[in-house]
């Protein structure tokens, strides 16, 4: 996440972002205890103490699991931030599963996008999908590209 899109949202958006990574990162059910270690460790480089401690008790509240509250009157360029940032998320693995998809949906819904965007929306996270494949596969073959 870029520290400027922290910066911008107010707290109420910012535990509503770190709710809906927390959820994105678990949808597929496919996340172990070192990956959530790994999500608090990179909220660490972007937010301070207090903001952490936020982030923790939103993961850790009864309502985490619960339907996203849409977030009202969030301006058009913050509700891309996050929904952005949650791409990035959620492609990070170079997959998407239909329970990501879903709850994409959901968040979309919580954040006022037009129903009639969601197939430009999701052509777009279809090429992020790839694109990260591609840097993946990249990475894994870097004596091919770079001499040692």
């Amino acid at each position: 996440m870029r520290r400027q899109i922290i910066s911008r949202l107010d707290q109420e958006q910012r535990n509503w972002l770190f709710k809906a990574i927390g959820r994105i990162i678990m949808a597929d059910k496919k996340v172990d205890i070192n990956e959530q270690a790994e999500l608090f460790d990179a909220l660490s480089l972007i937010a301070d103490e207090h903001q952490i401690a936020d982030a923790k008790r939103v993961l850790a509240s009864a309502d985490f699991l619960a339907k996203f509250t849409p977030m009202q009157h969030i301006p058009r360029d913050k509700a891309w931030d996050i929904f952005s940032e949650l791409i990035r998320t959620a492609v990070s693995d170079a997959e998407l599963a239909q329970e990501e998809l879903d709850l994409l949906n959901q968040i979309m819904d919580a954040l006022g996008f037009k129903k009639e965007a969601r197939a430009a929306l999701f052509s777009w996270v279809e090429k992020m999908v790839n694109l990260r494949s591609e840097e993946l596969a990249f990475a894994r073959r870097l004596d091919l590209y770079i001499e040692r």
